[in-house]
């Protein structure tokens, strides 16, 4: 035999439907339960034998006995080949036809007797029969009760032969005994027609939560691939940044180091670590440095000044030296600054400052060929001067074509005839003030093509020449991703948002009585037994009141059952207003039969409860002629103790109903008080 589901191929069967699927689930739950009922069959069979040799000549008792063994045989064969085969979706329906068929003859085998050897039997003989065949079709409820064709296949065949033959007899026992197996066949089915589509139901929701799950594991994966790449390249840009000669900090809002790079930690004489959280201007106090900041982090636009004279506090011994700063805002996902970065550059020394301008100039060309995003230089004319080996490759062009053309050749969409107004706008302010500005637009490409794009735009200006440099990235993939992350993430919480949903429900439907919104029985004898453990525990009181209301019958029959259903209702509100606390439960017992819980609340507390629910009943004044008030009125019958070791609750309800019944007694409209033991134990049964 297989191990357990393994043999299940159609799980995971490519193109297996939602239908497919829920087919196979339930056939093999049938076979799994059936299994074992089986042994039923082989118990009874020696005993069936044993009475109708009684009376039944031998040689059909035998034939019977032979050809029942054979079915039975046959049967077992049959599930036992069911668990040593693949089971594929597209072979459900001839195992379901075989299951049922099996299942046939079996119920036929057994159901025979009902009309063939029922006229030998005496009394005793044929209680024991109608027993068994009672019993086996009481058995298939355990076994696919929740499986219509199966029940049908069985339970029909086995108890329509005795049914014909009491009706056939034509005596007055007789044709009542044959209509009730008739109604017990009907009712049987209706109830597992019932089963099976709740459990098809319940199945259904669990396949579309575990096909939610799936889809959110692989968006989860996705995620992580792209933060895995977001890693690699955050910690390309550390590198670059460690490998600078130049002094590059990043400052948080607060002016607060974040994190310098080893030149910048160098120059300072202390460890990098020492300065991140520690505030720029406690370190370098200057009023109007810190103006500048301000500034930046405010407006949003850069600054920058050549050569500008700054005092080491902390390294006197320096005395003044010259710097070039860049002070660049960094911007969020939303456009905010979230920081600044300040680059330093030592021009102190003149000679030492041309090295390290062609040290820079150097190291920048190799960054900027080795870059992914494109470089592109143009002058205030809109010409082309300058481009990169990445920035060719991007838009499909080589450098001699893009010399000298005009910017707008790369430019898509309406920026392209606007461009060189942007530019001549500008240029007439005779300010510099682009540095670092980011644009979202349309690149075209050699062949034609559009795509989207996320440009940097910084102003400078060398030998006098006023030159825009643009840093293009091409965002195509990015863009995209991030599309079908959004419509996923937004799928993905709009199912969830309804599976929780339709959970919440479905677990309140399944606890309360959806008549009244009180708890429903089971879920106050789960209830009612955490409860009582616990007071057990805690050596606690506990009360139970079994509310009846006073003649309902005559109230139905007065008013008609829907007004009975109004009144239920109103009854239930009452009880929700009353009994709030976390360990109190009100519910419906069943009819007009009302049961409370009340947890750590004594004889006397229970009895205060009890007197106040009474008395809101009577106080809503519903018409009921039919009582000495001539309103609606409720009997309240109490029970209390303090559950000792092994006691059980059933004993205490039985209590509270007595008392019931007491205050019927005493002319209804009442409280009763089952006595309680002085100490308020209750022992154990």
């Amino acid at each position: 035999m297989t191990a357990h589901g393994d043999h299940l191929k159609f799980r995971s069967q490519p193109g297996v439907t939602k239908a497919q699927h829920l087919q196979g689930e339930t056939l093999n739950l049938v076979f799994r339960q059936s299994r074992a009922s089986m042994f039923a069959h082989v118990v009874l069979l020696p005993l069936m034998l044993f009475i109708y040799s009684h009376d039944v000549p031998a040689s059909r008792v035998w034939l019977w006995g032979g050809a029942t063994l054979a079915a039975v045989a046959w049967r077992l064969r049959f599930l036992s080949d069911y668990f040593k085969h693949p089971i594929y979706a597209e072979d459900l329906p001839d195992w379901q036809r075989g299951f049922v068929f099996s299942l046939f003859l079996v119920g036929l085998c057994w159901g025979l007797p009902g009309a063939l050897f029922t006229s030998y039997l005496d009394q005793t003989d044929l209680i024991v029969a109608t027993l068994v065949i009672i019993g086996l079709s009481g058995g298939s409820m355990g076994a696919f009760g929740h499986h219509r064709p199966s029940h049908i296949a069985f339970s029909w065949p086995l108890i329509l032969p005795l049914a014909g033959y009491w009706l056939w007899q034509g005596s007055s026992g007789g044709v009542v005994i044959g209509l009730s197996l008739l109604l017990y066949l009907l009712l049987t089915t209706r109830i597992v027609t019932g089963f099976q589509k709740g459990l098809i139901e319940a199945m259904a929701a669990r396949y579309d939560q575990q096909a939610n799950i799936n889809e959110l594991t692989a968006l989860t994966r996705r995620l992580d691939a792209a933060n895995h790449a977001l890693a690699e390249k955050n910690a390309l840009f550390s590198s670059l940044f460690n490998n600078s000669h130049q002094l590059m900090a990043y400052l948080d809002r607060r002016f607060n180091f974040v994190f310098v790079n080893e030149a910048y930690a160098a120059a300072g004489k202390r460890p990098a670590g020492e300065y991140v959280g520690l505030n720029h201007f406690a370190l370098y106090p200057d009023a109007e440095n810190e103006r500048i900041f301000r500034q930046v982090l405010e407006t949003g636009r850069a600054y920058r000044a050549d050569s500008k004279p700054f005092v080491h506090p902390d390294q006197p011994e320096r005395g003044t030296t010259y710097w070039d700063i860049d002070l660049l805002p960094i911007h969020d996902s939303e456009g905010g600054v979230c920081g600044l970065l300040l680059s330093l550059f030592d021009v102190t020394e003149h000679g030492a400052a041309l090295q390290k301008l062609a040290e820079r100039e150097e190291y920048l060309g190799a960054v900027l060929n080795a870059m992914h995003d494109g470089l592109c230089v143009s002058d205030e004319q809109g010409r082309i001067v300058g481009v990169t080996p990445s920035l060719c490759a991007m838009y499909g062009y080589a450098e001699a074509e893009l010399i000298g053309q005009d910017i707008t050749r790369l430019i898509g969409g309406h920026d392209r005839t606007r461009h060189a107004g942007y530019v001549h706008e500008h240029v007439a302010r005779h300010k510099k003030l682009l540095f670092k500005r980011v644009v979202v637009g349309q690149g075209v490409r050699k062949e034609g093509t559009a795509f989207p794009v996320e440009v940097s735009l910084t102003e400078t200006t060398v030998g006098g020449r006023q030159l825009f440099v643009a840093s293009i990235r091409d965002v195509t993939e990015r863009q995209a991703m991030i599309d079908r992350l959004e419509e996923a993430l937004a799928d993905l919480r709009q199912e969830k948002e309804k599976v929780q949903a339709a959970n919440e429900e479905l677990a309140f439907l399944s606890t309360h009585d959806s008549l009244t919104n009180l708890a429903n029985r089971r879920h106050f004898d789960d209830f009612s037994s955490r409860l009582w453990r616990q007071a057990q525990r805690r050596h606690e009181w506990v009360a139970i009141l079994l509310i009846d209301i006073d003649h309902f019958k005559q109230y139905n029959d007065h008013f008609g059952h829907q007004a009975g259903d109004v009144c239920l209702s109103r009854l239930a509100e009452v009880l929700g207003r009353e009994i709030s606390r976390a360990g109190d439960l009100a519910a419906r017992y069943g009819g007009e039969e009302f049961i409370v819980f009340l947890g750590n609340t004594d004889a006397g507390g229970a009895g205060h409860i009890a007197e106040t629910v009474r008395s809101q009943v009577q106080a809503m004044a519903i018409p009921h002629p039919s009582t000495a008030y001539g309103v609606v009125t409720v009997s309240i019958g109490l029970a209390a103790c303090v559950p000792g070791k092994g006691a059980r609750i059933e004993p205490l309800i039985g209590r509270a109903d007595a008392a019931l019944y007491a205050a019927k007694a005493a002319g209804r409209n009442c409280l009763e008080v089952s006595a309680t033991d002085p100490t308020g134990s209750c022992a154990a049964d």
